[in-house]
């Protein structure tokens, strides 16, 4: 390993030398400058030590540009003014958020994704799950219908369901078609041109696709609670989340439920962000 280093450094040293004395070289006038032109007899001593060094400096300067090492923060920057696919998918989603670009590849990369290392999102999904069951009781302990008896773990478990939140929302919400992860790949997906979210539900499953979808789902919710506040996660509950998951629920609890989209602006009520 010092080996290589040490090789490394005295090719650098001799391409330093090198470009120093070839911008020295460059300060000479031209051999076709006119007769009448005053001899040049060379930089003075200074004068060429100092350019000598302000070309070692530049030469310094490239090498650190072109051979910089790409950090997490540029690796994954985009140009001024541009959006990722993760970005334009989520901000369409939901109009009237706009997802940064580092939380939009956040929630939208899976843990077996390769990307991962630069962040995935378990942790959100976690978040996004308790929302999700807290919004859920206050949902169902609201109800008229609501009896004494009623098991609401039981309820809320069956209608949250992380498979059926992944089949019926994440369909919904074509999350299959940006969301960055590593499926357990069987023939059966070839003939969807590897759009995993044109999958029959038989082999969604298969691949395992509703089970991440499902996590995103989650991890949308707990982005949205923990970037937006309460209130908008809420709100984006009632409307985005409830509608799908009203068939899951006793039906006794349906038609409270139903009031409660249509009272937060239906299934495709406004998200205002904070402040707004």
């Amino acid at each position: 390993m010092s080996r290589c280093l040490r090789r490394v450094t005295q090719a650098v040293s001799i391409q330093r030398r090198n470009y120093a004395q070839a911008a020295v070289q460059l300060t000479k006038p031209s051999s076709s400058a006119s007769p009448s032109a005053k001899k040049y007899s060379g930089p003075s001593a200074p004068a060429a030590a100092k350019a000598k060094d302000e070309a070692e400096e530049r030469y310094d300067d490239n090498l650190y540009t072109v051979y910089q090492p790409r950090t997490v923060a540029n690796r994954h920057k985009t140009a001024q003014g541009a959006t990722t696919p993760q970005q334009e998918h989520l901000n369409s989603l939901f109009p009237g958020l706009t997802f940064s670009e580092d939380l939009s590849r956040r929630l939208l990369t899976h843990a077996s994704h390769p990307a991962a290392a630069q962040g995935h999102n378990a942790q959100l999904t976690f978040i996004g799950r308790r929302v999700l069951e807290s919004y859920l009781l206050l949902l169902l302990s609201s109800s008229p219908n609501l009896d004494a008896t009623d098991d609401l773990a039981a309820i809320s478990s069956h209608a949250i369901n992380t498979y059926l939140l992944g089949e019926h929302v994440g369909r919904d919400w074509q999350i299959g078609r940006v969301l960055r992860w590593v499926p357990a790949v069987s023939h059966t997906t070839a003939s969807t041109g590897g759009d995993l979210n044109l999958l029959d539900p038989k082999e969604g499953r298969s691949v395992g696709l509703y089970k991440v979808q499902g996590d995103t789902v989650a991890a949308v919710v707990g982005g949205v609670y923990r970037e937006f506040g309460a209130s908008t996660a809420h709100r984006l509950f009632h409307t985005r989340i409830v509608p799908h998951i009203i068939n899951s629920l006793p039906e006794r609890f349906r038609e409270h439920a139903n009031e409660m989209v249509t009272r937060m602006g239906g299934a495709k009520g406004p998200l205002p962000a904070p402040g707004q």
